[in-house]
């Protein structure tokens, strides 16, 4: 069930603050891991761009 379907069905003021929390920690984390991803895309990009200058 997506977030707005969850929000929607949420039956109380503490139910709906604590799927507004789970939803920012997942985006939190998934934030985290995708800038994680993109550094090492970054690098590996910028190392390899270097290596075929230098060769």
């Amino acid at each position: 069930m997506d977030f707005q379907s969850k929000v929607s069905k949420s039956k109380s003021q503490s139910e709906l603050k604590e799927l507004v929390a789970s939803f920012n920690d997942n985006i939190e984390v998934r934030i985290k891991d995708l800038t994680a991803v993109l550094k090492d895309s970054i690098l590996e990009s910028f190392f390899t761009s270097l290596k075929s200058r230098l060769v």
